[in-house]
Parts: C-alpha cells; structure tokens; sequence
C-alpha cells in the first residue's frame, strides 16, 4: 500500500511489513510506536553493529534472536 501525508498504519503483531520510499522520492519522516517496547533498543544496537559485525551471520542471529526479530531477507521487489 501506499501511505499518504498525515496516514496511520497500524500492523498487527506476526505480520510482515517492511517500508520502502517510492520512486523519486530522497527523504520521508515516520513517527513509530512500538507494543511491546524493546524494538527501540534492538535498533540501537543494530546502529552499534560494526560492517564485521553485520557481516557474521552469527551476530546479527545472537541479536535477532535477543529480541524476537524474524528477518525475512530483503524488500521483494514490486
């Protein structure tokens, strides 16, 4: 789906989502809420992930696994 200016999504827990800017588009700001919280933190640490780091399958399953975090790979293509 595409968002308009001023929309509010809500995506219910198990659901797979993922945001992508549309073509020609360089920059967008979005106000999330996160129930329960804690994803927050996991993305401070991902910040904190070195290109090593982010490399070892290892370490980023370790941090996934930490908070509950299914990657499901890229944003397929449309």
């Amino acid at each position: 789906m595409t968002a308009e200016p001023g929309a509010c999504l809500h995506i219910p827990p198990g659901v797979p989502h993922a945001c992508e800017l549309q073509k020609g588009t360089t920059d967008a700001r979005m106000l999330m809420i996160f129930q329960p919280s804690g994803f927050d933190q996991y993305l401070e640490e991902l910040s904190k992930l070195t290109d090593v780091d982010f490399a070892n399958e290892t370490t980023r399953t370790a941090l996934n696994e930490k908070y509950d975090i299914i990657n499901l790979g890229d944003v397929p293509s449309r």
